[in-house]
């Protein structure tokens, strides 16, 4: 059955494997559009040192804030979540009325 399958340790270690290259995929398409058009590549036989530098930098750039956002996540989302909790409840009176 589907659920015996999806319980064996090595189907979900290539589940797993699966989803984290459709992720890379993902990221290396969107960074790479993204600097494609941040760095204005002409249709050319050659690419020139200046557009190269450029991607190269876009792309680091963009690789380390993902890493940083990733990393600073979970800080982020408990800040969030503690913020709401403090905030005054929804039928508090506002200025208005």
């Amino acid at each position: 059955s589907a659920s015996s399958v999806l319980r064996d340790p090595t189907m979900q270690r290539q589940l797993l494997a699966m989803k984290q290259q459709q992720e890379f995929q993902a990221n290396v398409a969107k960074f790479t559009e993204h600097c494609w058009d941040r760095c204005d590549v002409k249709a050319t036989a050659k690419m020139e040192a200046k557009t190269s530098r450029c991607i190269a930098n876009c792309v680091e750039r963009y690789l380390d804030a993902s890493s940083r956002l990733s990393a600073d996540l979970p800080n982020l989302l408990s800040r969030m979540a503690d913020s709401r909790q403090q905030a005054p409840p929804s039928s508090a009176k506002t200025i208005w009325g």
